[in-house]
């Protein structure tokens, strides 16, 4: 990670997912200049534009972190009704949870860590008060960690998880369906998948399982059996890591050149999830319908929006 930068079959598919592609793709920069679908199983590349989208100007609120921002996090994190957000704060060796309210967000609260967390903060119930918890990737000791409402205050428990690698995101899902939430770690060229029970966190068979140069990792449906799978971007390659239910075998997916940003999501309706990629080095968005009954899908063209 260190040369990284610190900051199907979709034909004859219903209207309405297209409707909803477009409706994403009006409000990314220069909106949606033109689809092409190439053929059943393979990714639709969108052009996602110059930069002339529309946008209403942003505001800004001062959080306190040291030396500038790089993840963030949002939920329900004091368990007032209100969203909160929370941010790392590497430097100070904090997140920094901004508390909402009907005003907008309060000044940052420091919550000490122990570690330098960096760089993709996560939201999960992981420290058992059936609420969200902001999960923390402990860049400076290869930890995972959380930050929680404890007795009425914000706080990082005792606990950590101990990786065999150097963190940079964890997401969490239930990939086997207990009602608990695991865990997946994005670590320098490799995943992590950490299964939730009584007694703590235990890691997945197989986890880690090797990705090289891993660094995004999206969960939801892909096959629409009701369990979480999880897929892993690489920094350099055309091909996404899928682990069906968060387990192994890992199956590849080819995709598109450095599919950095992932997510997973039902766009016709059909109960299956596509993946969704951008494609970094053409500034394309990725469509994708995995296939259950086959290993690996084609790219589709390299000529659309040029």
């Amino acid at each position: 990670m260190t040369d990284r930068p610190l900051d199907s079959d979709w034909v004859g598919r219903k209207p309405l997912a297209w409707s909803l592609v477009s409706i994403v793709l009006f409000w990314l920069p220069g909106g949606a200049a033109r689809a092409q679908v190439a053929g059943p199983s393979t990714p639709a590349l969108y052009d996602v534009g110059n930069g002339r989208g529309r946008s209403r100007s942003p505001t800004s609120t001062a959080t306190g972190a040291r030396p500038h921002l790089h993840g963030l996090a949002t939920g329900d994190f004091d368990v007032d009704g209100w969203p909160d957000v929370a941010v790392d704060s590497s430097k100070t060796r904090e997140v920094r949870v901004l508390r909402g309210g009907p005003r907008g967000p309060a000044a940052a609260v420091p919550v000490p860590v122990g570690t330098m967390p960096y760089f993709r903060l996560g939201v999960g119930d992981v420290i058992g008060g059936k609420h969200p918890d902001v999960l923390v990737p402990g860049h400076g000791d290869n930890t995972v960690r959380a930050v929680g409402l404890e007795r009425g205050l914000l706080r990082s428990p005792t606990w950590n998880i101990a990786l065999q690698g150097q963190p940079w995101m964890v997401v969490a899902c239930d990939p086997n369906r207990d009602g608990r939430d695991d865990l997946v770690v994005v670590e320098s060229d490799a995943i992590s998948v950490w299964r939730a029970g009584a007694g703590g966190f235990a890691p997945a068979p197989g986890s880690p399982f090797a990705v090289r140069g891993a660094t995004e990792a999206a969960v939801g449906d892909l096959d629409g059996d009701g369990a979480a799978d999880v897929a892993i971007g690489p920094w350099d390659g055309d091909e996404v890591t899928v682990l069906r239910g968060g387990a192994g075998p890992a199956r590849r997916i080819r995709v598109c050149e450095r599919p950095i940003g992932l997510a997973i999501a039902d766009l016709d309706g059909d109960g299956r999830g596509e993946l969704m990629a951008t494609c970094a080095t053409t500034n394309r968005l990725a469509v994708t319908s995995v296939s259950a009954d086959h290993s690996r899908v084609a790219s589709g063209p390299q000529g659309v929006g040029e």
